[in-house]
């Protein structure tokens, strides 16, 4: 598959050594099915967010709903860098790794 070059610029998150799965922009554009300033902005929320996060478990919630505007683009960015899903998320081994209930809409928060 032929991408623009801005794609393979775009800095990547995560890394292959530990196990760890990388991901690039072109991997969000592969899921939304094109390139926007929502996918792009998305995407570099959801990396500033992982470069200031905290240890402990990753959650992500939206003050809008799924079908309210670009908030589903959105989560699904977020989500596919962060393994975050909604209820019907991966639920674990042995208790352990469960990634379901960790994506949010709809959740009530002040605008900023």
């Amino acid at each position: 598959m032929q991408t623009p070059a801005l794609f393979d610029a775009v800095p990547a998150l995560g890394a292959v050594d530990g196990g760890l799965i990388e991901y690039r922009y072109v991997d969000a554009v592969k899921l939304a099915g094109h390139s926007c300033p929502t996918v792009a902005g998305a995407w570099l929320m959801t990396r500033a967010a992982l470069a200031r996060r905290c240890s402990g478990e990753i959650r992500v919630e939206l003050r809008r709903f799924i079908d309210e505007g670009v908030a589903g683009v959105i989560a699904s960015v977020a989500s596919i860098v962060t393994g975050a899903a909604n209820e019907g998320g991966f639920k674990g081994l042995g208790g352990r790794f469960a990634r379901n209930g960790l994506l949010g809409l709809g959740v009530p928060m002040k605008q900023s």
